[in-house]
């Protein structure tokens, strides 16, 4: 099972998006979470990924113990 959420926005030759990704493995009830914040250019008519962040949005200390 998985969630997606996702949100984008453009402002002249820039993009950016926020995206929430939740993933249940349905067998051992393991649960992960990812935040991701892309951004974009756009050149010669073509929408290029200038940079990606990917985070986990859960403190360290709940993430890994």
């Amino acid at each position: 099972m998985q969630r997606i959420e996702a949100q984008g926005w453009e402002r002249g030759g820039l993009g950016w998006a926020t995206a929430f990704l939740e993933l249940l493995e349905p067998d051992s009830g393991m649960r992960a979470q990812e935040r991701s914040t892309p951004v974009f250019s756009m050149e010669a008519g073509v929408w290029r990924v200038v940079q990606v962040r990917n985070s986990n949005p859960k403190p360290n200390i709940e993430a890994h113990g």
